[in-house]
Formats: C-alpha cells, structure tokens, sequence
C-alpha cells in the first residue's frame, strides 16, 4: 500500500525550531538538509510522520499488512524542468524590497507531475540568509501531464537593511495529486496600454473551448517578458464558476502590477512580449 498520499494530512508547526512540511518535502525528493538541523533531525522527523500515518490508518480499520512502514511520507518525484527563469529585486510596496523568481517549467518525465509548492532563500554577499518564502504565488497550472509547460512565480521579502547577492530555488514536487487541470488552447496573447490620466498596463489572451461540451474553471496565466524576452511577470485571470460554451472562445485580461511597472520604468526596461497557457481546474 502506497501511505504517500496521506502525507497532506500531516502539517507541521511554524514556530522557531520546528520542521516544515516544505523542508520535510525537499528532504524526501532530493535529500536537501535545512540549515540548523541534522540528517538524524530529518530521520526522526520522517519517522514520527511515519508513526503518524499508521496510527491514521489504523484507526480507519486500513488493512496496513502490505504497508511497507519504512517508505518515506512522499515518494521522490522526477525532477521538473526549467526552460527560462529569471531574478531579480524590487521594490513591491512602500520601501520594502522583494525578490523575485519567475520561470517557465515543463514536465519532460513520462508520468504526470504536481507543483505543491516550491521554496526561495535569499541570502546576503556572507552567506547569511536575508529572505525567505516556502509557497508559490501567482502561478499557471500545476499538474502537468508529461510534455505539458507552465509558469510559476516566487517572491520572498528582503530583511530590512539587508542586500541580496545570490539565492536558492527549488520546487517541491509529487506523483501525487487530488486534482489533474486539462490544459486548453490560448492564443493571441498581447499586452494592452490604456493611456490617461494613469498609464495602465493590461495582459490578454483568449483561450478556446474545443470540446462539445461547457467549461467552467478555465484560466488563463499570461507571462510578461522585456524586448529581450526576459521574464517580468505573470498576469492570471480566470472564469471560475461562469462557463464558456462547446466551440466558443473568449478573451481573459488581467491588470500588470503598477510595481512591475514601476521596476522597468526606474531600470529602463522596455515591456516586450507576452506568452500564455490555459487550463481548466479538475478535482476529480
């Protein structure tokens, strides 16, 4: 019996000291041992986990004889790929400074792969660690069926007085997953300025519904990229409940952050071209 896919019901305290669900994941994939703990921190962690499910399980009369009870919570997932990334800081409110991680990934492994979530750090010109972040933000599908593309963001706060030198990234990835979206046609993609008092800044892009049948959840994640194809931003935008009719199309338009704006105003960026990816969401 494969206890894997009850490691989500396990969630761990963030207070100072404790193991997180995203280390604990990190550790189970590719055996990443976060600062401050030790191999045998992690063993023991795993090991409670373990103890955990099993007591889970067995309360809910699961016939655990085939269980093999020294299998990690989270089966390692094949590594997910990235096609073109990009980092960079920012002021995002007031004077508070932001990195941020953008990239395009792809799954090019032969079974279905889920994002669960994916982890920053970053650190200072010593090492020291002056930001963090463990869940994505703004992001296009997560479960990609193999040769499927997406986009993900990350962004994590700066420590007041702290500059930014280099950073670490990583995804935390399953076989696992309760939904599989079904990506859907997007086309024209395009970056729209309305000009007036404001400039204001738009993503668009229209997704088609091939099917012979409504769709409702369908979403759209379009990536925004400088005149040298440099990755910016992500604009989403979706339907939610509202249905989109068999062999009907519509166009979905999302508002470019006035910070990304702002970033490529004070840098001397100029906005280029976009790219997009529609999917509809599935929890079956």
């Amino acid at each position: 019996m494969d206890i894997s896919m009850f490691s989500a019901l396990i969630k761990f305290s963030r207070e100072p000291g404790k193991i997180t669900t995203a280390e604990l994941n990190a550790y189970n994939n590719d055996g990443t041992i976060p600062e401050g703990k030790t191999k045998e921190d992690m063993d023991a962690a795993v090991a409670e986990i373990q103890e955990m499910i099993m007591s889970l399980l067995g309360g809910m009369g699961v016939d655990l004889s085939g269980a093999d009870v020294g299998q990690t919570t989270q089966e390692a997932a094949p590594p997910l790929s990235v096609l073109e990334d990009n980092f960079y800081v920012w002021k995002s409110y007031g004077d508070q400074l932001e990195g941020c991680y953008i990239a395009k990934v792809a799954n090019e492994n032969d079974v279905p792969l889920y994002i669960s979530d994916a982890i920053l750090v970053l650190k200072d010109a010593d090492g020291n660690e002056v930001g963090r972040t463990e869940y994505l933000g703004r992001s296009g599908s997560r479960y990609l069926e193999p040769g499927e593309a997406s986009f993900i963001s990350i962004r994590a706060d700066v420590a007041e007085g702290s500059t930014v030198a280099t950073y670490e990234g990583s995804f935390v990835t399953s076989s696992n997953s309760y939904g599989k979206d079904t990506q859907i046609e997007a086309s024209n993609p395009e970056l729209r300025v309305k000009e007036g008092y404001w400039t204001t800044y738009y993503a668009a892009a229209t997704i088609t519904n091939t099917s012979d049948a409504p769709l409702s959840q369908a979403s759209v994640v379009i990536a925004l990229k400088d005149s040298e194809g440099k990755l910016l931003d992500l604009a989403t935008a979706g339907l939610y409940q509202n249905e989109l009719a068999a062999g009907s199309t519509i166009t979905l338009v999302d508002i470019i952050d006035s910070s990304t704006v702002d970033y490529c105003t004070e840098n001397n960026i100029q906005l280029g071209t976009v790219e997009a990816f529609g999917w509809v969401e599935s929890n079956e």
